[in-house]
């Protein structure tokens, strides 16, 4: 096996692209970005004499996570460079290469100290790169908090929310649009490069149309902390979720850890979406490849949830707890259980997820130019490699 560090790229692989897989490959790494990419009967015998031997195995493009609380004990809101650089390497051990750093509806001050450890630790990551945040909350309707504590789930406020969205470093936010300051909340975070995301929310279909058009574009976690069908007289109406399914302007997102949604949710979802409006994401906090046993959500200022049999749950077991599950454990559940195939596997992990959070000049597809942030699967689709810029950040056995 390589010693973790750098690679110059792959011979006799098959290389996995959104629309086909090309076999007997090669792809050819250089300074941290993707050099060139081919077959192997059309390449110069000396471009190939450095790369290493993939004995067939696939190669697709690293996993792009956009919303990500923790893992291995750590999570965002700790707000420690040992906490961020540990969920970094976590989360690296299941193929993923690019996460937003996720918070959860906390103080103020807990906020603000999770985006200046991002701000001082990002460029500093062994693992997965963080190119930014995802703010979950706290601008939740406290009907649909799940998991967050709900005295610290509020109504937008200027004072609070302008601070964070001028680092540069929020480029996710999640809000419910029917709470009072939301259209200026949404107009401000358009007006710096942020994606709005509605979830966490009792909106009707009108209330999710107007967000739409104040410039919101993605959904949280489909189906879970949304309103659904409601009733109005002797009429049902649309909510949060049917607007998900419906709007063209809207993307969404699926836990797909086989406790949040079942295999015919999500393919319902696919067959009304495509995967190029959905993708993957794990959700995942501290409790992320832990034994079983008690773990905070969020800080010890969160809630304190219970992990076990694969899943976090709330300790009054009135529902779950963020994920426990890493992205190559969806991918698994995704191809053997929901039944796609590779190509779309590259989109709903990698390509679909990094433009909807901008990133996709740089990350989400074999691309030459782009960074050179693949992972590498045997036929099995078990993870061999993960490398990031170039350079192998895990290596499995």
């Amino acid at each position: 096996m390589l010693p973790v560090g750098e690679v110059k790229g792959y011979k006799h692989c098959c290389l996995v692209f959104p629309d086909r897989i090309l076999p007997s490959a090669y792809i050819v790494f250089r300074d941290g970005r993707i050099d060139a990419f081919g077959k192997m009967s059309d390449a110069e015998p000396a471009r190939l004499a450095d790369l290493e031997d993939a004995k067939n195995a696939y190669v697709l493009p690293g996993f792009v996570d956009i919303h990500c609380h923790g893992g291995a004990g750590s999570d965002v809101m700790d707000a420690s460079p040992e906490a961020l650089q540990t969920i970094s390497c976590c989360h690296a051990a299941g193929g993923t290469t690019t996460f937003l750093a996720t918070t959860s509806a906390e103080p103020v001050e807990n906020i603000a100290c999770a985006i200046d450890n991002v701000r001082q630790c990002r460029d500093h990551l062994r693992g997965a790169q963080v190119p930014g945040m995802h703010l979950e909350g706290p601008y939740f309707n406290r009907n649909k908090k799940g998991c967050h504590r709900v005295e610290y789930v509020r109504n937008p406020d200027e004072k609070e929310y302008l601070s964070w969205l001028r680092t540069g470093l929020v480029r996710h936010i999640t809000l419910a649009p029917e709470l009072p300051g939301a259209e200026t909340l949404i107009k401000e975070c358009v007006k710096q490069g942020t994606t709005v995301s509605l979830g966490h929310s009792e909106a009707t279909y009108q209330e999710v149309m107007q967000a739409i058009r104040w410039g919101a574009s993605h959904v949280t976690h489909m189906y879970c902390a949304m309103s659904g069908t409601v009733k109005k007289g002797y009429q049902k109406g649309g909510g949060l979720a049917e607007a998900a399914l419906l709007e063209d302007a809207l993307t969404t997102e699926v836990i797909a850890d086989g406790k949040h949604l079942s295999a015919e949710l999500i393919r319902l979802v696919l067959k009304v979406k495509g995967p190029d409006k959905v993708c993957v994401v794990t959700d995942a906090m501290r409790g992320t490849g832990m034994p079983a046993g008690k773990y905070y959500f969020g800080s010890p200022r969160g809630t304190l949830a219970i992990v076990k049999e694969g899943m976090s749950v709330m300790p009054d077991g009135s529902g779950m707890a963020s994920s426990v599950c890493r992205m190559i454990d969806m991918f698994h559940y995704m191809v053997k259980q929901v039944g796609i195939d590779l190509m779309t596997a590259s989109r709903l992990f990698s390509l679909t997820p990094a433009k909807i959070i901008r990133a996709d000049t740089f990350s989400g597809s074999i691309d030459v130019g782009k960074q050179a942030d693949v992972i590498v699967l045997d036929n099995e689709y078990r993870l061999v490699y993960t490398v990031v810029k170039g350079k192998v950040v895990y290596q499995n056995g």
